[in-house]
């Protein structure tokens, strides 16, 4: 393991339970959210290519 990847660990065992719940509720929140915007985007495109045709 190198330097960085033990700084990074025992950074994480020091975060309790609670943030690391937070961490993650906000990262999935984001992720929901980006996927989203990507759906619309992706069911845009296909809406002009029907619409050429």
């Amino acid at each position: 393991m190198t330097t960085m990847e033990t700084e990074t660990q025992e950074s994480l065992d020091q975060r309790s339970t609670v943030d690391l719940l937070r961490d993650l509720s906000r990262k999935s929140m984001l992720l929901i959210r980006q996927e989203i915007e990507l759906a619309k985007t992706e069911m845009t495109e296909k809406a002009k290519v029907y619409a050429r045709n």
